[in-house]
């Protein structure tokens, strides 16, 4: 039976696309005197957040960005345009995909800026391109690529930042941002960009060409837009700060061209090159691993957008949507490859001259930090590739009864190589004698070569089938209206293929043989990268009613309209079982120029296939304990301090899945009001309240904050583990970046802890905020002003480690509360201009951080302009426009931080928002 449904999903997507396309030809040729269908009314617009037509989604606020909006922020990519709305974590910064690993390579939206978005496989934020959805994207993530849509084909964005999950299914739990792309298009525009910020650059060219005949249109948008990469050295605010906590309190990176020693059993660190003779006077060796290192990254993209539609029928029309993206990403690392640390011992005979040589004491092993290759040589080349097709057809049923068949299918194809290093190589041969931590250029350039041949490797192929059945019409009527009703069936088939690893290059499917320096083996034999194939079907049944219960023809005092709605929807999922979730909502019109609504509802997020059990790598970073310590003070479940580590301890952090990940859930409530006062004609301002509990939450402990840890996650943590418990977790690891197991012999080492930073449902999640939202258009004797404003307050945010340990406040101290944009435009005949301010309020920082105690990060302001001019008459000069973007006028820098993270030194020194610096843009429009 699925195999026929799977079956007739495939050919109801082709046999539309044809049936749609063999008549184009007759229409274009239409006679003039042809009768054309009336054009669509506001009554047959579905907007985002309900099944009904003509009808705004009830007790919800819809936050809408218009095709004007989307030009004056000057965005080439649907990311840099997010970046524009305050309700997205990714407001006031910058949003770039890559990271660390294949965690992050996409540029995912955050609505609520929710917990877990950054490394849970799913969003619980969904995204739909004309009420589709669309097909995810990533190595370890599954949720869709908005970026895959240019700005050029987007009419308008509508995004309701309530619970979605009664309409739309899983991932809705924060909202649902639906992107509705342009319908016609007639003529040919060409359009292009080109921008320069200090040492960067980018630019973009778009050509749209469409047909719009009347009972049909047709058109194609290509895209290429490219832009330049940013290293740490470009911008002064980035650089690390010296550690604050740890072994090398009061020093920045110790992984330097010249390396440090650290004696066993001692906290000073003695900078290469030195003797036994002067070590009291060798200083440490400091270098600041952000200055080559990117901070934004280089991408070139190609997008291509076609729609179609055409009344087939007095009765039947049909709607095409397909498009295809490639954007390829790269970033550099500081130097090639930058190493923790390796420990020689006394008895290493390959080393026993140097170590003998570079003796503090009466030690008999050392720790020896370093890096070695050249700058910016570790590379991350990321490859992203998606296509898509989404047919529609619509059914006139008579009656004001409308059904409409929605087809959707969908591949991605993503890759990343990641320049690193071979542990195990690089063990073997510094025991070989081939390695020389003290003096690297004395090294075997034969084993470099083995060592360096090395890379973290991610391939992942996913593919969507979609089919969706609506019937929404009129049951009956009411003093205040009819009551309107829809109904529907979904069924959902994904699958997910992906093939990761740390490999030699080339060797993914069939592995590696052994590579040895005479008969010195220096890297065993290795396998092929992990393959994973996994697939879930979903298969769903909804339905919606509003009921009008009081409308303007009522006359009933303080109910100029009261309507109700309810909707709900059952998923049956293939793997994790089935669920039901509800919302009801009602909206209140008091008087004319008042509306009061609210809601409630329930909504849920299933794991993502990349967080099934097996679907990623268990990798073991095997780490100086004063990297990732506990900090000072910081206490366990049983309320006593953590011991400190000692000099010459490891600790073991583990990345991975936990078996049997659950679905997480959520409870939404939101209540709010508009305003459009009769005695100020053109103003209109809102505001909206709500709540999430989020319950379940799927996430990783924040690895980048050890104090955090094991502050807020004792559970995760295991001191001093016994030999035999990391044995069997050396033998379910699969990578070791940054060094093997070091706890048996010949490299005996005192484990601190064993820290297991992997996926799971680690708790629950409160959060509560407010909207604002305000507008005014003044028409004057030049033109008119507008003035517009959107902002978001937390009034609350707490999350528990576990589903049973106590609510930890997140808000009071580390976190911005309040995101807004203002703008105020001007139209004065055929110039526009406005002027945007964004703003992040700054924070108090509880515990302090860095060497020289901060207590507060600052709040962000970037103003940004841009500037229209359309010119009149006739010839070159018609429909031709010119832009002026200048976005961070005043050349603002982000909030200094500081906080050092030597692990990730991409963003050290700045907090709380990010910027390219002053950025001006130029721009060109012609419609010909």
């Amino acid at each position: 039976m699925q195999s026929n449904i799977r079956t007739f999903a495939r050919r109801l997507t082709l046999g539309t696309a044809v049936l749609a396309l063999c008549p184009i030809a007759a229409f274009a040729q239409a006679p003039a005197d042809a009768e054309a269908p009336p054009p669509a009314s506001d009554k047959d617009i579905v907007v985002t957040g309900t099944l009904i037509r003509g009808v705004a989604p009830v007790g919800t606020n819809v936050v809408s960005v218009s095709a004007d909006d989307v030009k004056a922020t000057g965005a080439t990519s649907t990311a840099q345009l997010l970046q524009t709305i305050p309700q997205l974590g990714s407001f006031n910064g910058l949003n770039f995909p890559p990271a660390s690993g294949n965690t992050t390579t996409t540029n995912r939206p955050n609505l609520r800026n929710l917990p877990g978005f950054t490394t849970a496989g799913g969003s619980t934020t969904l995204i739909l391109m004309d009420g589709h959805r669309m097909v995810g994207a990533g190595i370890t993530s599954t949720s869709p690529d908005p970026d895959v849509i240019p700005p050029g084909a987007i009419e308008r964005v509508e995004i309701v930042p309530d619970g979605g999950s009664a309409i739309y299914g899983s991932d809705a739990i924060a909202g649902v941002i639906n992107f509705i792309t342009r319908a016609k298009y007639d003529g040919v525009k060409i359009d292009a960009h080109y921008g320069f910020a200090d040492k960067y650059y980018q630019y973009d060219a778009n050509v749209t060409a469409g047909r719009d005949w009347g009972s049909g249109g047709f058109y194609v948008s290509y895209n290429y837009a490219k832009h330049d990469e940013l290293l740490g050295q470009d911008r002064s605010y980035i650089h690390q700060f010296p550690n604050d906590t740890g072994l090398f309190v009061g020093l920045t990176s110790t992984s330097c061209d010249l390396g440090n020693v650290v004696p066993a059993g001692s906290t000073t660190v003695y900078g290469l090159p030195f003797t036994t003779a002067t070590a009291a006077s060798a200083k440490p060796n400091q270098c600041d691993n952000s200055r080559n290192a990117t901070f934004y990254p280089a991408e070139q993209r190609h997008s291509v957008f076609a729609g179609l539609t055409q009344d087939l029928a007095p009765w039947l029309k049909a709607d095409i949507r397909a498009f295809y993206t490639n954007r390829k990403i790269t970033t550099h690392g500081d130097q090639f490859y930058i190493t923790s640390g390796s420990t020689v011992q006394s008895t290493n005979a390959a080393l026993a001259a140097d170590f003998a040589a570079h003796r503090v004491g009466a030690e008999t092993s050392q720790t020896i930090y370093y890096r070695f290759g050249s700058d910016r040589g570790t590379a991350q080349r990321l490859s992203l590739s998606t296509w898509g097709i989404a047919p529609t057809l619509t059914f006139n049923l008579g009656s004001n009864w409308r059904a409409r068949l929605m087809g959707n299918y969908g591949e991605s194809t993503t890759e990343n190589h990641i320049g690193s290093f071979n542990n195990t190589a690089l063990t073997n041969a510094i025991n070989a004698g081939l390695f020389n931590p003290y003096t690297i250029p004395a090294s075997n350039p034969a084993a470099l070569a083995i060592i360096t041949n090395y890379e973290t490797y991610g391939l992942a192929k996913q593919d969507m089938e979609n089919l969706r059945l609506i019937i929404d019409g009129d049951l009956f009527r009411l003093p205040g209206g009819a009551v309107k009703v829809a109904a529907g069936a979904e069924y959902d088939k994904e699958g997910w293929r992906s093939r990761t690893g740390a490999i030699v290059p080339g060797s993914e499917y069939l592995g590696a043989a052994s590579q040895s320096v005479g008969a010195t083996l220096i890297a065993p034999a290795a396998g092929p990268a992990t393959f994973v194939n996994l697939g879930r079907t979903v298969k769903s049944v909804f339905g919606e009613i509003v009921v009008p219960i009081f409308g303007a023809d009522t006359n009933v005092p303080l109910f100029k309209e009261l309507t109700v709605s309810a909707s709900g929807r059952y998923d049956d999922y293939s793997d994790v079982g089935h669920t039901f979730n509800p919302k009801f909502g009602v909206t209140w019109k008091p008087v004319d120029w008042l509306t009061l609504r609210g809601s409630y509802g329930k909504s849920f997020q299933a794991p993502s296939l990349a967080d099934t059990t097996g679907a990623d790598i268990n990798t073991l970073f095997v780490l100086p304990a004063g990297f990732f310590p506990p900090g000072v003070g910081t206490l366990q479940a049983n309320g006593q301090p953590y011991p400190q580590p000692t000099a010459g301890q490891i600790t073991y952090v583990q990345r991975g899945i936990f078996p049997g990940i659950q679905p997480q859930t959520a409870k939404t409530l939101s209540f709010g009001f508009d305003v459009k006062p009769p005695f100020i004609p053109g103003l209109s301002f809102g505001a909206s309240w709500h709540r999430i509990q989020l319950k379940g939450r799927i996430g990783i402990p924040p690895g980048n904050n050890s104090v955090a840890v094991f502050r807020d996650y004792p559970q995760v943590v295991t001191l001093a583990p016994s030999a035999a418990f990391l044995d069997s977790i050396v033998a379910n690891t699969q990578a070791f970046p940054f060094g093997g197991p070091c706890h048996n012999a010949p490299t005996s080492c005192s484990v601190y802890a064993f820290v297991t930073i992997a996926k799971n449902n680690l708790g629950n999640y409160n959060q509560e905020g407010i909207d604002f939202n305000a507008r005014y258009n003044l028409p004057t004797s030049f033109g008119s002003l507008n003035f517009a404003f959107n902002g978001n307050l937390d009034t609350k945010r707490e999350q528990s480690a576990s589903a049973t340990s106590a609510f930890i406040d997140v808000l009071s101290n580390n976190a911005s509360k309040f995101q807004s944009r203002t703008s105020v435009a001007a139209e004065v005949g055929n110039l526009t201009a406005n002027v945007a301010w964004n703003y992040r309020s700054g924070y108090n920082l509880s515990p302090a951080i860095g060497f020289v105690p901060q207590t507060k990060i600052s709040a962000f302001h970037v103003f940004d302009l841009f500037f229209a001019y359309q010119f009149g008459g006739a010839g070159i000069a018609k429909d031709l426009v010119l832009s002026l973007n200048v976005n961070n006028v005043f050349d603002q820098a982000p909030p200094e931080s500081r906080a050092i993270v030597q692990t990730t030194p991409s963003n050290s020194g700045y907090e709380n928002g990010a910027t390219l610096g002053r950025l001006v843009q130029i721009g060109i429009s012609k419609k010909f």
